[in-house]
Formats: C-alpha cells, structure tokens, sequence
C-alpha cells in the first residue's frame, strides 16, 4: 500500500513552509523558488565550493546556456528545499543536472551518465529522450 494522502501533502508543504520563510522578507514579490528572477539567483541559490566547481564543469561540458543553468541552479534549490537544507549541496546539483539532462531536448540519443566531483561519483544512471 502507498503513502496516504495527508503524508503526501505534508511532504509537498514543507518545502512550501520552507519558501514562505524564506522569501517573506524579499521586496522582489518572491512567493516560491518558481519566481526567482535571474537577479535574484545568488542571492536564494548559493552554492558551496564543490556544487561551483561541478556546475562550471557542467557549463563547459554540455555547453549549457544562461537559462539552461539558472533553471538548474532553481531546480537544486528545490531539491534542497525537500530535502531540507537550507545549503544547496554538491550532491542536489548533481541530481539537478541529471533531471535536467534527463527532461531537457538537448540530447537526442540514450547515453549512460555519471556526474563526479573530486573522484566521487555523485549521481549516475541511463537516459532515453521522450
């Protein structure tokens, strides 16, 4: 048997509270992490020393447009926020950059992936474009 709805909703409003904190005190009329403006980006989605250094390898690796890497700078504060961090991790950029390899239509083939840092695998699997 699954998770029952109200666990389901309590999952998906902590991240909530979480931006609602976060933001309140912004004169910029940010409610969640989806109306960040690219102004705004330092600001609510720092990232430490390793999550830099993997998202400079990743702009010069898959040429990664302005958009294309404030969308995943946006999608790992989203990842941090449900995991409950409020530092965005190495590890949560990784997975954002593999959801968005994943979803994004830059590739066109199936590929096997690993994305690393300092010789530690952080996130790996299979890509099929849809």
């Amino acid at each position: 048997m699954g998770k029952s709805s109200e666990t389901i909703r309590a999952c998906a409003q902590a991240p909530r509270n979480i931006q609602i904190k976060r933001y309140s005190n912004s004169v910029a009329n940010i409610i969640c992490n989806a109306d960040i403006r690219v102004g705004e980006i330092r600001q609510f989605c720092k990232l430490q020393y390793e999550g830099q250094s993997l998202m400079r390898a990743a702009m010069t690796q898959l040429n990664l447009s302005a958009r294309a890497y404030h969308r995943i700078l946006k999608l790992a504060r989203m990842i941090a926020d449900l995991a409950g961090s409020e530092d965005i991790h190495s590890v949560q950029v990784a997975k954002a950059l593999t959801n968005w390899m994943s979803a994004s239509n830059e590739y066109n083939t199936n590929y096997a992936y690993a994305i690393g840092l300092n010789g530690n695998v952080l996130n790996q699997g299979n890509s099929t474009p849809t």
